[in-house]
Parts: structure tokens; sequence; C-alpha cells
């Protein structure tokens, strides 16, 4: 079991949980895709008391039979439109203390940032981490990379009121919180033009 102490509204509170990270993926129709996605996880999961959650909205392909190779769970989704009902489906199944999401097309090229932040137990002062991404625009050439930062890593407290309010927050551009922690975790990203 997994505990911390946070201050919520002013009041104590311990959250415990059965792993210390759920990483979590929705995906569809992604099978050229998910198993480098799912590949690149296993440092993490091989150093970490982590799970897999991967939630198929419905593919035709082998992406389902990828997911069942590497995750600890496959969740099916009826699609209705709403990426954050999928992502929630996930959410929902979790065990970990943290939760942590990536899309099926992204990798993560080096995770001893991460595995760090949770092997030195600095995760424990902490509510949310910043992972940077590499958008690589042009993939087959390797051009036109842009570094994002984006809040990717969240204590489970409340993790949906969490999003909502991240949300609000980056909308806004009010990012600045206590808890926040800028760790760098690289991720790359296909991202394909489809306009």
């Amino acid at each position: 079991m997994y505990r911390v102490k946070q201050k919520i509204n002013n009041k104590s509170k311990v959250i415990q949980k059965e792993k210390l990270l759920t990483i979590g993926i929705i995906t569809k129709n992604e099978s050229e895709k998910l198993e480098r996605c799912l590949k690149s996880l296993m440092p993490i999961r091989e150093a970490l008391d982590c799970e897999i959650i991967v939630t198929d909205t419905g593919s035709t392909d082998n992406t389902v039979e990828i997911a069942q190779k590497y995750a600890d769970q496959v969740l099916h989704f009826e699609w209705c439109d709403d990426f954050s009902a999928a992502r929630n489906t996930g959410i929902d199944a979790a065990k970990g203390l943290w939760f942590m999401w990536i899309d099926s097309d992204e990798w993560i090229e080096n995770p001893d940032s991460m595995i760090d932040f949770f092997n030195s137990g600095k995760y424990k002062n902490y509510a949310t981490a910043n992972v940077n991404f590499v958008n690589i625009i042009d993939y087959k050439k390797n051009k036109n990379r842009t570094l994002q930062i984006n809040n990717r890593l969240l204590l489970s407290r409340d993790t949906r009121h969490l999003l909502m309010w991240l949300t609000i927050r980056l909308t806004t551009l009010i990012v600045l919180q206590d808890n926040l922690f800028n760790y760098p975790i690289k991720i790359r990203t296909i991202c394909l033009n489809l306009c």
C-alpha cells in the first residue's frame, strides 16, 4: 500500500492506493503506433510498482491484441465523441497513487528522471508533475520540433477534479500552483497533419 498525506481545503487527508503509479492510454486503431508506446513504458513498469491500463474505444485492427501483450488491463469503451469520458474510464479503474496519461502515438525516450522522481521519494512532496514533450511535426524528416510542457502526472486524490481545475487554469494562462513540480521527462509524439 502507498500512502501520502495531503492538505485539501485546509484539512489533512491520507490517500491510500495499491500501486504507486497507473499509466493510462486511450486508443483506437493504433496498431502501428501502440506497440512502440507500450514498449517505452516497460522500464518504468520494471523499476516501479506500476500498472498500465489501455482503454480501447472500438478498434477494428489488432490494437487490442497488442495492448493485451503489455497492459495490466485492457478496457473497452464505446466511443461517444468524448475523450474525457474515455480517459475517465481508465482513471476509474486505476489503482495507482499517481496517474499519468500518454497517447498511443507517443513514447518515452528516457524514463530515468521519472523513475528517480518516485524512487527518491520526491513524489511525496508534490501533487502534480509537468512532462516535457518534443512534438515532431514532420516525423519522417525529423524536422519542425517544438517543446511543450504539459501536466500529465497527477496525484490520484481527486484526479477528475484536478483535471478540470488544470484545464481552467491553463485556459486562463495561470499555471502557477504551490504543488507544481517541473520534472524533465522527455516524451516524443508524432503529429499527423490531417487538415
